[in-house]
């Protein structure tokens, strides 16, 4: 049972730490924008089931 509390202690001290946390990324509309695929060429289906650039 002994064994048991301190293994328990042990899982609190470690669950209480703060993990660090990641710095966001500070991405541009540019940046935004080109993720979203803006700046690409789209293709569309037409008659026929033919692609064709928009």
């Amino acid at each position: 049972m002994k064994y048991f509390r301190d293994q328990l202690r042990e899982w609190k001290k470690q669950q209480q730490k703060k993990r660090p946390k990641r710095k966001e990324e500070q991405l541009s509309v540019r940046d935004i924008e080109e993720l979203m695929g803006m700046y690409r060429p789209r293709y569309v289906r037409n008659r026929g089931g033919a692609f064709r650039q928009k």
